[in-house]
């Protein structure tokens, strides 16, 4: 299959923005469509599709992490996700949190909302394009309780050695929360092998999903920490036909569900994450990593800076570059229809599987 023929948008354009949000397969957006269609069904049948389908798609997300599908429940962005764990930790006066001043803000307005409760949340200073790791560990004292970070980070693509912090964090018995936008449906990320605590990801960005689509992993060894600020008819175990106002909160993730979500996001993003895991997220890595390093060789001989970290290890699918004019060359790109992102003072390029070396080709001769 020519994975090209699912996104018939690069017909007209070349698009490397995924890292602001992605294009959507076709099977997806089929999915989508038939969705809406299911609408015309009695409530009960749709309610059995519908909860079978979610069930299905948390499934394939564990597969995707190497989790439990009783460790996924799905939430509709990478801020909800944050926000409960933030909030359900009840972190308290002396506490601490670490993470990096120039994390997504998505990442950083959840922790700093702990403030008014005394928590101390540090946010520590790094550079653009260099490795922050030892930044972050080296802050750590007896009252740390959170690590926080990106997967890959928004602006440089930084991409951490999660398993080097998650061991950290293990051995001190920190709580390790990823941020994994950035990551998930284009670099390969293994949560019990890196011992990530809690991770949140919106879909709409690598995973090929529409916006309101997301999903958390909680360990399951965690969850008796982190106290739910809100519950619904969902979280807990009971009937709603036959409710017991006592019922216990359900044994899994699934206890962080607040209502209903959208259908027509989660019928979409199963079948999107089908072509990811068909393509295999090994293959997809590689294969993005390797346009990313034949992107930042041509920029070099073209006279550009690049601004990410090329270490391999922390290499990913972002690629942020300066040069002469470069405000005026990334408008020239958009005029030309090659779509890209300009953050902070620089251009920034996230091709996904869909991309080819022709398209970075063609980049580089409207710079």
């Amino acid at each position: 299959m020519d994975i090209r023929e699912e996104f018939p948008e690069l017909k007209n354009c070349i698009y490397l923005n995924n890292a602001a949000v992605s294009l959507i397969p076709l099977r997806a957006k089929e999915a989508l469509k038939y969705c809406l269609k299911e609408r015309e069904y009695s409530g009960e049948k749709r309610m059995q599709i519908r909860n079978e389908r979610e069930t299905k798609l948390r499934k394939k997300i564990a597969e995707l992490i190497n989790a439990s599908t009783e460790e996924i429940c799905m939430v509709s962005n990478t801020s909800e996700g944050l926000n409960i764990i933030a909030q359900g930790l009840n972190l308290k006066q002396g506490d601490n949190v670490i993470l990096l001043e120039y994390e997504f803000p998505g990442n950083i307005f959840p922790w700093l909302n702990l403030r008014r409760n005394g928590v101390d949340v540090r946010l520590i200073k790094s550079d653009y394009g260099k490795d922050p790791t030892n930044a972050i560990l080296s802050a750590v004292d007896t009252h740390t309780k959170v690590i926080t970070l990106s997967f890959v980070e928004w602006i440089d693509g930084f991409k951490f050695n999660l398993s080097k912090i998650g061991n950290f964090c293990s051995e001190r018995n920190i709580i390790f929360v990823v941020d994994a936008i950035q990551g998930t449906g284009v670099m390969n990320l293994d949560v019990k092998s890196s011992k990530v605590s809690f991770l949140s990801s919106g879909g709409y960005k690598w995973l090929l999903s529409p916006t309101g689509t997301g999903f958390i992993y909680v360990n399951k060894n965690l969850l008796p920490l982190i106290e739910p600020k809100y519950l619904s008819y969902l979280s807990v175990d009971s009937n709603i036909e036959n409710f017991d106002a006592e019922s216990k909160l359900k044994a899994d993730a699934s206890r962080f569900r607040l209502g209903s979500i959208s259908d027509t996001g989660i019928s979409a993003m199963e079948k999107s994450i089908d072509l990811i895991l068909e393509t295999g997220i090994e293959n997809i890595q590689t294969y993005v990593l390797n346009l990313t390093e034949y992107a930042a060789k041509r920029l070099k001989k073209k006279g550009y800076t690049i601004i990410s970290n090329l270490n391999p290890e922390n290499m990913s699918g972002i690629l942020s570059f300066d040069g002469k004019n470069i405000k005026d060359k990334y408008e020239e790109l958009i005029n030309k229809n090659i779509i890209v992102s300009f953050r902070k003072k620089w251009i920034r390029i996230s091709p996904h599987f869909y991309n080819n070396k022709e398209d970075i080709d063609k980049l580089i001769e409207v710079l």
